[in-house]
Parts: C-alpha cells; structure tokens; sequence
C-alpha cells in the first residue's frame, strides 16, 4: 500500500470514532458535506495495544538509526575520537627483542659414531626443549637477580615470573633445528634484552645441568647392570663345568643329538596315544547312542534325536497325503461341504431335514477320513521304525568293528612308547640340562657384552664435555619496532568500533525505549487516529518562518503548508457545538514539537481568514513569547492570579489575523486558578472575540497543568515526533487523557520524512485572488509586534 493509500486509511479510521456538534461561525463546510465530529468522552483501549511489546530486530534498529543520526552520529565521533585517544596514549609502539638457540640431533655430537644406528631429527627431544624453556623454573631462576628485578619492566609487576611466562614467546622454525625466543613489550623496551638474555643463561644451565646428571646416573645404572650379568656368567660358567665332568667327558654334541633323537620319538608316541584315546571315547560315546536306539526304536529317538523324529514324522505324512484312498476319501468330503454350502443357500431352515442329512454325511464323511489317515499313519510308521531299526544295527556293527582296531593299535603304540621311556630313563637328563645351561651361558654372555660396549661409549662421551646438544646461535639484542604502523591500525581499529558502538548504542536504546518512528508506530502500534503528518522542517530560525509564512512575497515550503493546511481543513470540518471552539495542543513530554504544531496551526487558521488566538497555557515553561519576540509579562498568569484584572493583554502578529497572547510570569497563585474555574471564565471572554482558539500546553507526563486546563477546552490535540517521542509516553499520555475525561481528537505527526511527489502545476502555480481559502492574506510586512 502507498503512502498516500495508507495516510487516507488513517484519517478514514479517526473520522468513524468522532461525534456531531454544531457548525463553526466561520469556514463552515457546504450544507451536503458529511462533516468530521469528536468523541464526547474517549474510551481506553481494553487491551493492551502492540506497540509497546515491540521486539528489536536488526531492522527495528536500523530504522531508529535513519531517525536518529542526528544524535547518534555526534556521540559515535566522540566515542571513536576518544577511543582513538585512549589507544594512541595508552597503547604505544610495540618493541620486541629476539634470540636463537640451536638444537642439534644426538647423532651429531657423538664421537662414537654407530653406522648401524639410523639418524633421527629428535622430535620429542625438541618439544622437551621447548617446554623447558617456557617453564616456570626456568623462568624463576632467570629472575632471581636482584639488579634484573629493579629493571622498570619487572617492577610495576606484581608477579614478574608470570608476566615473562605470558610474554616470552618460544617456537621452532619450520623444517630447522632453531628455536626463536621472543620478547615484546610496549615500555621500556631497554628492559627486554637484558631480561631475555637471563632467560637464555638460565635455559642453558638448565639443561648442562640435567642432562650431566642424567649421563652420569645412567652410566651408574649401567655398571650395576654389567656387575650383575658378569657374576650370573661366572655362576653358569662353573655349573656348565661340573656337568661336564658328570657326564666323563663325553662328547655333549653326541650325547645331545641322541638325547634329541630319543625325546622327538618319545614325544610322537605320546600324541599319537592321546589321538588313539580321543578316538576310542568318541566311537564308545557313539556305540552308546546307537544301542539305546535300537533297543527303545522309533520313540525312544524322537525323545534323544529330534531331527531324527521330526523327519520320521514328515515322511509318513507326505506318504498318508499321497495315498489313492486318503485321495478319494479327501474328494468325497469336498464334494460334500459344495452340496452342503448349495443347500444351504436354497433352504433358509437350519433344521430341514436336508441340511441336517447333508451335514450328517459330511461329518461321516470327515470322520471316515481322519480314521483311514490314522491307520495309514499307524502303518507307515511301523514301516520306518523296521527300517530305522535295521539302520540302527548295521551302525552299532560298524562302530563295535572300528573300536575293535583301535584297541589293537592302542595295544601296540603303548609298547613302543614304554620301550622309549625305559632308554630314556636309561640315558638320564644330564645332557639335556648341559645344552640348556650353555644356551643359557651364551646368552648372558652375548647381553653382558652389550652393557660393556655401552657402558664404555657412554664412559667416553662423558669425557667429550664440551660438545653439547644445546647452543646459542644468535644472543638476544636491543629491541626494536617490529610493525611502525600497528600503532596506527589499532587506534584507527578503536576509532572505528568506537564508532560502531556509538551508533549501535543510541540505536538500540532508542529501540528498546521504543521510539515512535513512523505513521504505523502510531495508528497500528497505538491504535490512536492520526490528525495529519507534517514534513520536518529545514533547519531555519522559526521567527524567520513565521516571517515568511505571514509575508506572501516570501517562497514557503510546499510541502509543510499543505500538509499543516490538511490539519487545518480536518479541524474546520469538525463541529465541536461552539461559537469559537477552543484546542489545546499537548504532548506526553517535552521536546515532542507541539509549539510548532500551535504556531503553525495558528498561522495556517489566519491564512484561511480566521482570527486566531495563541494562548501559551504552558506557564512553568512558556516559549511563545520567545517565539513571536514579545514581552512575558503581563500574560494569563496575572489574569489567574488577579481575578479583578479584565483579560490580559493580547499581542497581534503583524496585520494579519493571528493573536497571541503570552504565559506571564508563574507564581503560586496562578497554580491555584488553574485548579478553579478562572481559566474557565477567560476562555468565556476570548471566545467572542475570535473565531479559534489554541492552547499551548504543558506535556501531560510532567505536570497536572494540562489536565486541569483541559477541563475547560473543545478538543485536545497530541502532537509527536518521530525519533523524540516514546510509544510508552505517549500511550501513558492519553490513558491520562482518557481518565481526566479530556475530549481527545487524535495525534498529529509532527516530524515525518517528507517522501510525496507533487504534480507540476499544483505547487508552484501562483495563487489567484478570490481563490476560496487558499487566498493570501492581504497583509503589509510589519514587524512582530
């Protein structure tokens, strides 16, 4: 829907919710006009309208940032300006210092070197070095100088050990065996070499000192190891001696190989016996089964044997459903449930006499079948039980033969494996025991070798102190600037977040206090008839305004006049039921542009050739006398707090019909005429002397003012601007109205982007005397009175 289908919609809507009074004494509508009436007392919504749920959304916000730059963008420029500040001062130059440390392979210090031991890069030895370095003790001792702790760096901290763990940077340079320490700090950028350089010592000392120890503790190791193993040689060596001279010197290579032969001859007969006797209790458990069989036949082996049963069962019942006369018996039953079926849908009767005989012949029939299955079943039966019997004996005769050949063959192998054990026995152990002890000796020897070779390796690496595994290829040097412009990204990068938070900040404060927008805000959030919009003024002086709007020499702008002359015409077409009706302007609170909206109304009222009067009832906070450059004083203040005065003066805006008259200077006793009937009894007088009356009010929320001068006006206007005015306030605003049973017109949008195009010819062509009310007011350019 178009802005223009949406504003029509609106004013539609307000004009269904008001009520008919009498007609106006001057720009009264024709006779066949449908004119625009008022509520006599406005009913409060019984529910809860759903602008003031509103939920913030990404374009909830940035629709409150286009209504709210202005403000938002100020506080951003701050905001990145001080935070720019703040990292530039805060923050400086970055200085970092840096050192190299070497860490050579193991293969490469050592003096023996084993060419049948391969070459490896040490990776766990490397991420040990690189731990070590970043350890707290290594840290700790670097630090326990006491002129290094004075160093400004180690000073303003409370815990020096874990500033350096935290800063001290340490990795190894892809494909290398170099290890980088770094040291970065933003002040006092002197202090880093020396306190880098203490860490590279302390990491040095470190390592000289665990790994001589390491060396030397496992040479130790080594010589108990050795010392063990030499003894354990000498104690198989002796024994070794004396089973030789046990055994008379005979040759131990032939005493082994017969020894060996007799042991592998020994060791098969003994398989091949166990192989017999598993077999010979496998065919005995087999013979069992077969027996029982055959002497309790067909049932005894549906009881032991199911599977055996089962297929018993399945053969006589494939044979009892193949036999000639089961087949015809089985025809005949058939033939008779058909003709008892047929029967029985011819004769209704269940007792005819022919559905009993029909049923009667097909239960012989079936009770034929069932006894001639039965004997059929009872003979085949028999017939498998006589041939499983015969099955049965020539197994039990099979298994009797079998077991009759493993006896003998048991019989024999026992004999032979009786006779091996006896030489066995004869030639004893003895030279078993002496091939197994000198195994063992060549063992011990072969392993007591290795320890010495280590053992003498490690003795003269120990020697070679001055080669090691760890060494400093580069010491660490004055520090530098590494990157002269991260300064700069980083207060340009706070700048710019300052920014983001500036304008995200205004904008989601806005939405969460759910600041009215647009149009919608008001009549679908709100649910309260909207008046008119007004286009937001260029920033212009507004005496400068009033000037212009008063002088018709001087360009207005167009939009603004026809949009405040829409409002206008709406208003002259309401019958309020007086001779000159009196409309307070009001706001739920300040700064919501209802003396614009009073100011502006009046002129536009003057123009259309009414006088007007301008009253600013907003007496703690009066600006209509700012506004037209008048005097204060004597103003309705004076005339509450003095009833004998007649009226208060009244101040005409140059020659045209506008009028205006001022607030006065606020004192107690106009607070309690507000509260009595005194501002009654001066409305009573102005109204014969003008044709309309507007009242500038104090916002509602703040003070009982408004409310209490309500008391005595024909319609209450509420003026809201978009970006400054909250759904909340504005709602409270006219519950307020509602419960003082002030007539509420509606909302006049006060401030809206003015977006409407005008066709050529109906803005900027000159307007003709005797035009209706689009006549210029005949006015001379006079000064503000």
């Amino acid at each position: 829907m178009s802005k223009k289908k949406q504003r029509s919609s609106h004013a539609i809507a307000s004009e269904e919710s008001i009520r008919s009074v009498p007609a106006l004494t001057h720009g009264l509508p024709p006779a066949n006009v449908q004119p625009v009436v008022i509520p006599a007392a406005t009913p409060r919504h019984t529910e809860m309208p759903p602008g003031l749920n509103r939920i913030v959304t990404p374009g909830v916000i940035l629709n409150v940032l286009r209504h709210s730059w202005p403000i938002a963008v100020p506080v951003g420029i701050v905001l990145a300006v001080v935070c720019s500040v703040a990292v530039w001062v805060l923050r400086p130059d970055k200085a970092s210092t840096s050192a190299m440390i070497r860490v050579v392979p193991a293969s490469a210090i050592r003096i023996l070197q084993d060419s049948n031991r391969p070459s490896d890069s040490d990776p766990g030895y490397m991420r040990t070095q690189l731990a070590m370095v970043h350890s707290r003790p290594v840290l700790r001792d670097a630090l326990k100088d006491e002129k290094l702790r004075t160093l400004p760096t180690l000073a303003q901290e409370a815990d020096p050990t874990g500033w350096l763990e935290k800063e001290l940077t340490v990795q190894q340079i892809d494909g290398t065996d170099l290890i980088r320490l770094s040291l970065s700090a933003r002040e006092h950028s002197s202090d880093l070499a020396p306190i880098l350089n203490a860490v590279v010592k302390s990491y040095l000392a470190t390592v000289d000192r665990l790994e001589g120890s390491s060396q030397q503790e496992h040479l130790n190791e080594l010589k108990k190891v050795y010392d063990g193993a030499e003894s354990k040689v000498r104690e198989l060596r002796q024994a070794l001696s004396d089973l030789t001279r046990n055994l008379k010197g005979a040759d131990s290579q032939v005493m082994t190989l017969k020894q060996k032969t007799l042991i592998d001859e020994y060791s098969a007969l003994k398989r091949e016996l166990a192989g017999i006797d598993t077999r010979r209790r496998e065919l005995e458990i087999k013979l069992s089964r077969y027996r029982l069989r055959l002497a309790s036949g067909v049932k005894s082996v549906a009881a032991t044997g199911g599977a055996d049963a089962v297929a018993v069962d399945v053969l006589v019942e494939r044979d009892v459903d193949v036999d000639p006369e089961v087949k015809i018996q089985q025809a005949n039953v058939a033939i008779l449930q058909n003709l008892l079926a047929i029967t029985k849908e011819r004769v209704t009767d269940p007792q005819h006499f022919t559905v009993v005989k029909c049923q009667n012949d097909l239960d012989a029939a079936n009770r034929k079948l069932q006894a001639l299955r039965a004997e059929r079943r009872a003979t085949l039966t028999a017939r498998y039980q006589s041939a499983n019997r015969a099955t049965a004996e020539y197994a039990v005769h099979e298994v009797e033969d079998e077991l009759k050949l493993l006896n003998g063959q048991h019989d024999t192998v026992m004999s032979e494996w009786k006779a091996r054990k006896e030489e066995v026995d004869k030639l004893g152990l003895d030279s078993v025991e002496f091939e197994l002890k000198r195994a063992d000796l060549d063992r011990n020897e072969v392993f007591v070798k290795s320890i010495w070779e280590q053992k003498e390796r490690l003795e003269v690496e120990l020697t070679a102190s001055n080669r090691q595994r760890v060494s400093v290829l580069s010491a660490p040097e004055d520090a530098i600037v590494m990157n002269k412009t991260l300064r700069l990204q980083e207060a340009a990068g706070a700048g710019m977040a300052g920014m983001l938070v500036g304008l995200l900040g205004i904008s989601i404060w806005k939405a969460r206090k759910s600041t009215i927008l647009q149009v919608t805000d008001v009549t679908q959030g709100l649910r309260l008839p909207v008046m008119g919009t007004l286009p937001k003024l260029k920033p212009s002086p507004l005496r400068r305004r009033l000037h212009k709007a008063i002088n018709p020499q001087d360009e207005t702008d167009p939009a603004f006049t026809e949009a405040i002359d829409a409002v206008r015409t709406r208003l002259m077409n309401t019958r309020f039921g007086t001779q000159c009706p009196v409309l307070m302007i009001a706001s739920s609170s300040p700064g919501e542009g209802k003396t614009t909206l009073t100011t502006q109304l009046g002129l536009s009222l003057a123009r259309a050739g009414l006088r007007t009067l301008l009253v600013d009832s907003d007496l703690r906070c009066p600006s209509l006398h700012r506004t037209f450059g008048v005097d204060l004083s004597p103003g309705v203040c004076e005339k509450l707090a003095d009833p004998n005065v007649a009226t208060a003066p009244v101040h005409q805006v140059g020659n045209s019909g506008l009028f205006v008259m001022t607030a006065g200077e606020y004192c107690p006793q106009a607070a309690s005429g507000l509260a009595g009937w005194d501002v009654y009894e001066m409305l009573v007088g102005l109204r014969e002397q003008y044709d309309f009356i507007l009242l500038d009010s104090s916002p509602l929320l703040l003070v009982p003012d408004g409310s209490m001068v309500g008391r005595f006006v024909d319609g209450v206007l509420f003026s809201v601007r978009p970006g400054v005015s909250h759904t909340a306030d504005v709602f409270a605003g006219y519950e307020q109205s509602c419960e003082n049973r002030l007539p509420f017109i509606g909302v006049v949008v006060n401030g809206v982007h003015n977006k409407r195009s005008y066709y050529p010819g109906y803005v900027d062509r000159p307007r003709r005397p005797g035009s209706g009310e689009n006549r210029p007011i005949a006015l001379k350019p006079a000064p503000i009175v």
